[in-house]
């Protein structure tokens, strides 16, 4: 089948870029030929786009800017539509090929600029379709790829939504004028899939609050696992031989088999809560009596903030802490989780985060498959953490928030392990020293570093998540079969 996958940027910096490469990923291998519209900057490191080509300023004329010879048994060409320079988002931060000033949030932009963009991106799709003609197209999140798509398609292809909440959340929610945008591009979809049961609902009961009903056609559908990627990488320090030959660490900081090691991977923004996780940090060590590594792979606008705060908290300043947090929104949290700074002694063992920058797949699942715990302690409601279910694949115990996108993974961890541990993180006050506690528990309680363990919980994620074959096959499924 010819399937056109719309997203409107990257393929490595967030959960919808992973869940739209690994998608894009499973149906060339499936043999279906693939038109990948994102912002993408590096084609050449996915080995399942074998052609790249970008749109004039125009975008009326396609211009190849990579080829490579066909792995898999399906083929994908990835296009760049050209943005006029500007790129509207969700959160707003640093996106590769654009300066920070042209980069605004939907909700933040005019509506010259946000017409503006439309346009331009119809234009682009208008020409890609007519080059590469899909028979189906798969949009991404409720605005504004869905909206963008029902234009350039005028009804001749039908297409399905992913979405991912995010631009529900951070955008739609709080702008009355991206309402119809969203509205229109659900009620023009054939279906609508989410990546969690709550998810679904809340979409459908959003949508309905607005006079649209889109129950019928709405479903959760499951992210898939890359298994053979994510997995247990048998003795500690074979695992950590391995990742030292993939991952750079800063100068002077060092891993050994004996530290308790934890991980966040994800964007870094104040709704991410990992201001929390580095709080926790000196709790956690002073209650296990081991050195304590953190290992952070992603990037966004509070790296450098947290870097700050990390070297506050290592050195036990907790009043200079509590300064850096009140002086800067990206340390901040909103009030129902409680202060993020606790009085805390000194790290003895000096700084333990390392900040990774983005990492590929590869190396990510090198983190995770060292990791005894991964940690996502969002404070803002999140579709579904993909990187929980990766950590779980590769051995690692994921501990996260419990709400929203999340609670399905964390009622079945608490299922399978008997523990109620991992659906402990509810909204409430003391967020950052639960974490430390829940921590010590996971670690305390379990072989985090014995290969025999992390193979069972390797079997755990098997068990819940199917294959993004499956995931993508599911896609397609949903496809009229008249029309």
């Amino acid at each position: 089948m010819r399937v056109a996958l719309v997203h409107g940027y990257y393929l490595h910096d967030s959960g919808s870029g992973i869940y739209v490469r690994e998608l894009a990923h499973a149906l060339v291998r499936l043999g279906h030929d693939v038109t990948l519209v994102c912002q993408e900057r590096a084609p050449q490191n996915y080995d399942f786009v074998d052609s790249a080509y970008v749109l004039d300023a125009d975008n009326a004329a396609l211009h190849s800017i990579h080829e490579a010879p066909r792995v898999y048994a399906g083929s994908c060409r990835l296009v760049r539509p050209h943005d006029g320079g500007k790129l509207l988002v969700y959160v707003e931060g640093e996106f590769p090929g654009f300066a920070r000033a042209d980069v605004t949030a939907f909700q933040n932009a005019s509506p010259e600029v946000r017409d503006r963009y439309i346009q331009a991106n119809v234009t682009a799709l208008r020409t890609i379709f007519a080059e590469w003609s899909p028979e189906l197209v798969l949009a991404q999140h409720i605005i504004m790829q869905p909206f963008i798509v029902r234009e350039a398609l005028a009804g001749a292809v039908p297409y399905l939504i992913t979405e991912h909440s995010s631009a529900l959340n951070f955008s739609v929610r709080t702008c009355e004028a991206l309402v119809p945008f969203a509205l229109a591009g659900l009620a023009g979809a054939v279906a609508v899939a989410t990546i969690s049961t709550n998810a679904r609902d809340d979409l459908v009961a959003w949508s309905a609050q607005h006079g649209l009903d889109i129950a019928g056609k709405t479903l959760a559908l499951q992210p898939g696992i890359d298994a053979e990627q994510f997995a247990p990488a048998g003795a500690r320090a074979d695992a950590i031989a391995a990742m030292l030959a993939a991952v750079a660490l800063p100068a002077g900081f060092d891993i050994g088999p004996d530290d308790d090691v934890l991980a966040y991977a994800g964007g870094l923004r104040n709704t991410k809560g990992v201001q929390h996780a580095v709080a926790a940090l000196p709790l956690i060590a002073a209650a296990r009596g081991k050195r304590l590594r953190l290992l952070v792979a992603g990037d966004g606008p509070a790296r450098e903030p947290l870097a700050e705060f990390a070297e506050l908290i290592a050195r036990g300043d907790s009043d200079g802490a509590r300064e850096a947090v009140s002086h800067c929104e990206q340390l901040q949290s909103p009030p129902e989780w409680g202060d993020v700074v606790v009085d805390a002694p000194a790290l003895a063992d000096g700084a333990s985060v390392a900040f990774l920058g983005h990492l590929d797949h590869a190396q990510l699942s090198s983190v995770l498959a060292i990791a005894d715990v991964s940690l996502v302690p969002s404070v803002f409601p999140e579709a579904a953490a993909l990187v929980n279910v990766e950590a779980l694949a590769a051995g690692a115990l994921p501990l996260a928030s419990y709400h929203s996108g999340m609670v399905s993974l964390d009622d079945s961890l608490a299922d399978a392990l008997g523990d109620d541990v991992f659906t402990s993180l509810t909204q409430g006050e003391r967020l950052t020293s639960r974490l430390a506690a829940a921590v010590v528990h996971v670690l305390d309680r379990y072989p985090t570093t014995d290969p025999a363990f992390r193979m069972r919980v390797h079997g755990i994620a098997l068990d819940l998540y199917p294959t993004w074959e499956v995931t993508a096959n599911a896609y397609l499924a949903l496809v009229p079969t008249e029309r």
